[in-house]
Formats: structure tokens, C-alpha cells, sequence
């Protein structure tokens, strides 16, 4: 059992000055296992602040890990409009604590019980809640840090309403975080430690086992997937409408949106590879959840024109008329899925997934060879490039510059004339026996 920190002579109680400031304590907040948070008011400026005071030694250290991380987070992209600020770190004698923002509001599972439980939050509201925690992780991720400990008590919901337009979320606690690489903390005042900062750590399997990605129950070193899949956790959580459901076996049963199915599936995946690259793929995903229902719904219908298509094809060769009648239905068809596509790719090239764009903006134009819009489209998208090598018949592969995990794709043997290419950066490789 771990010694209790000493604390004043007496209990923390309201209307305590906090050591070495003007802050004065009104109401305890919360408690645990590390100790108890307190609102505390300014005695002069009248604004609010948090203070989260530790009873145990070890919380100490977890303490100075919090503060190293954030200034690791300060330095590289200043403050995060959906990461909880804090102030000050107080470790010279006890009492030791951490004082942070105030956020008018309440932890993910408390606001829901506030607002009457899961079930009466939009789900838009629910999405977008999401998004902003996603948000706050990419800008984590992308300083180098891991947080290890990604669940609803660590996401706060403030605002004036429940539409996704109301709230706003901030994301807590990074006690337990990590970075990706020690190389992260060059230059970074280290608050006295640092074996429990990198990847290796043994104290990889600390966390709430409830959103902890699988690879660290195995023990295995962590990483920002890990995040990802603990964020999904509170997804699909928030989409069951239970913060006491675990991700078991058959969660994709409980899930009837097959495009909702689809991101969860990035989350979870078991190999950290295989979950969304980033935490903003995710946050992107759930704010046009609409637009990507319409196109699931198009390939769906797509994939019911093919199969009467091929029923048709059977009757054609009874009937020669029926067969004509198909033909026509299906180029008509065809024609109308590429227009319906147009929109699609315009907004693929206006986020500027330019391969993804090209590759749709092809299989429209078999279909539409002279329409305007589309060759607009890929102008916008690629361009025209054509390969000639001394001597002639080399093989000419290509693969994106930002996957180089991807497997070569050949082009051809050169010459190469007219050839369209996805708008990017690529890798080229030129290969020529003898």
C-alpha cells in the first residue's frame, strides 16, 4: 500500500487558500485514487480554476509526466482549443498539485446522464462530440504524444445546448501518456523523470481496460493507434447507448449503420496498422457521415443494377429485343451513376485526395467521354504524363511517396505517351533486363 502524501494539518476543505496563491477552494469536484480536484475561485480576478491535488506518491510522478507532456504540446502547437490548458504545476512540498482550465461542464458520461442518458443525445451531437475528441488526439499525435488513457470520464462536454453546434469538448488528463520517441523530449525541461515516458515502458498495461487497445494487454510497446482504438471504444459505446458495454466479439451485430460499421472497424482493427492512419480520418469521417450514406447507398444500388443486369444478359440470349432493351438500360444507367459521381469527385479534389478522385473520375468518364465537368475534373485532379527511355521496353513502376509500405504498381513498358497521374509526390522505379 502506497504512503499518503502529507498534506496540511488539516483535510482540504472549502474556502482553503491554495498554498502559494490567491486561489481560493469552493467545491470538490471529484476524487480517486490519486487524490481530489477542486474548483477553486481567484481572489481578486474572480475567475475559476481546477486543481487536482495528489494523496499518493506515485501521482507525484504522474504529475511531472503531465507537465512534461504539455509543455511538449506548448511548444510545438501552442494551445489547443479541445485540449485542457493547465497553468502551473506545484512539486516543490506538499501539497503537491496541477492547476488546469476551468470548463463549464462535465465529463462525457455525467453530461449524458444530465441531459437524460445516451438515448436523448442526437446522434449528430454524439458524432460530433467525437470529432472534437479526435481532433484534440490528432494535434497530441502529431507533437509526438500518446494518451494512453482515452475514455468518457477524460473527455469534458461543455456548452449551452445538446446540438452538435452547441457543444464544445476538450480532452483531459494525460497523466498516464507517453511519447512516441524519447527524441521528442530533446530540448524539453523533463520534470525530474523520464523512464516512464517512451514506448518501452512496463507500465504500458496501465490504463482502463475497458477502451485499452489489445496490443497492450498483450504488452506490447504502445502507439498512437492505440488512441484511435480507445476513441472508438467511446464510439461505439456512445452508439449502443451503454458506457458499460465492452467491445466484444459480436459488436459489429449491435451496429446497424453499415457506414458507421465501417469506421468502427477502423478503430478496432487488431493490428494497429490497419485502424485509421490518423485520428483526423476519423473526425473527418463522422462530420460528413451524411454524404458518405449517399454514396454507400449509389454503389448499394449499383450493386443490384449489376446483378439485373446479368439476369438480363440471360434472357438476351432467348430474346434478342430483351437484350437490346438491357443494353440501353445499362448505359443509361451507367451514364446516370457517373453524373450522380460528379459531385463525389468534387469533393475528393477539393480535399485533395487526388488519387481516390482520379481513380472514380476515370471509371465516369467510360461514360460520359465528352462531358465538360469531368474533363474539368481531371484537369484538376492529374495530369497528363508521358515516359520515354534510351533504350526503349524498360518496365516503369510507381507507388505514392506516403505509402511506401504499398506494392509497386507498373505503368508499362516505355514509351509511355498520355498516361493521366494522380496530382502528388511518387516514388519511381525503372527496371530494364540486361
Amino acid at each position: 500500500m502506497e504512503e499518503r502524501v502529507k498534506f496540511w494539518p488539516v483535510l482540504i476543505r472549502s474556502a482553503q487558500v491554495v498554498p502559494n496563491t490567491k486561489w481560493v477552494l469552493q467545491e470538490k469536484l471529484g476524487e480517486g485514487g490519486f487524490g481530489e480536484v477542486w474548483l477553486g475561485l481567484h481572489q481578486t480576478m474572480k475567475e475559476h480554476r481546477v486543481f487536482k491535488f495528489c494523496f499518493q506518491a506515485e501521482r507525484v510522478r504522474s504529475l511531472k509526466r503531465e507537465l512534461t507532456l504539455f509543455r511538449l504540446l506548448k511548444e510545438r502547437i501552442g494551445d489547443h482549443v479541445n485540449i485542457v490548458r493547465l497553468h502551473d504545476v506545484y512539486l516543490d512540498k506538499p501539497p503537491y498539485y496541477v492547476e488546469m482550465d476551468y470548463v463549464e461542464g462535465k465529463d462525457l458520461r455525467s453530461w449524458c446522464e444530465d441531459h437524460g442518458g445516451i438515448g436523448r443525445i442526437p446522434l449528430e451531437t454524439r458524432l460530433e462530440i467525437v470529432a472534437q475528441a479526435a481532433e484534440a488526439l490528432k494535434a497530441a499525435h502529431e507533437s509526438g504524444i500518446i494518451h494512453r488513457d482515452v475514455k468518457p470520464t477524460n473527455i469534458l462536454v461543455g456548452g449551452k445546448g445538446v446540438s452538435a453546434r452547441d457543444i464544445h469538448v476538450k480532452l483531459t488528463d494525460f497523466g498516464i501518456g507517453q511519447v512516441v520517441s524519447q527524441e521528442y523530449l530533446s530540448g524539453i525541461t523533463r520534470a525530474g523523470f523520464t523512464e516512464t515516458l517512451s514506448p518501452s515502458s512496463s507500465s504500458s498495461q496501465t490504463g482502463t481496460h475497458l477502451y485499452m487497445a489489445p496490443e497492450l494487454m498483450a504488452g506490447r510497446p504502445a502507439s498512437t493507434s492505440v488512441d484511435i482504438y480507445s476513441l472508438g471504444g467511446v464510439l461505439y459505446q456512445l452508439l449502443v447507448e451503454d458506457f458499460s458495454e465492452p467491445v466484444t466479439t459480436d459488436w459489429t451485430d449491435k451496429i446497424s449503420d453499415p457506414v458507421l460499421k465501417e469506421d468502427l472497424k477502423h478503430c478496432f482493427a487488431g493490428e494497429p496498422a490497419h485502424r485509421f492512419a490518423d485520428a483526423g480520418q476519423l473526425a473527418k469521417n463522422l462530420r460528413s457521415l451524411g454524404e458518405r450514406r449517399k454514396v454507400f447507398s449509389a454503389q448499394q444500388r449499383m450493386v443490384g443494377l449489376q446483378k439485373q443486369l446479368k439476369a438480363a444478359v440471360l434472357a438476351a440470349v432467348v430474346l434478342v429485343l430483351g437484350a437490346t432493351s438491357v443494353w440501353f438500360y445499362y448505359k443509361t444507367s451507367k451514364a446516370r451513376w457517373a453524373r450522380e459521381n460528379l459531385p463525389e469527385i468534387t469533393r475528393l479534389a477539393d480535399e485533395e485526395k487526388f488519387s481516390a478522385a482520379l481513380e472514380l473520375a476515370r471509371k465516369a468518364a467510360i461514360y460520359l467521354p465528352t462531358d465538360p465537368g469531368l474533363s474539368n475534373l481531371l484537369g484538376r485532379v492529374s495530369v497528363s504524363a508521358s515516359f520515354e527511355m534510351e533504350p526503349p521496353g524498360a518496365d516503369i513502376y510507381i507507388k505514392e511517396y506516403r505509402n511506401p509500405e504499398k506494392p509497386w504498381q507498373l505503368l508499362g513498358k516505355s514509351p509511355i505517351n498520355g498516361f493521366r497521374l494522380a496530382l502528388g509526390f511518387y516514388r519511381w522505379q525503372v527496371v530494364k533486363d540486361g
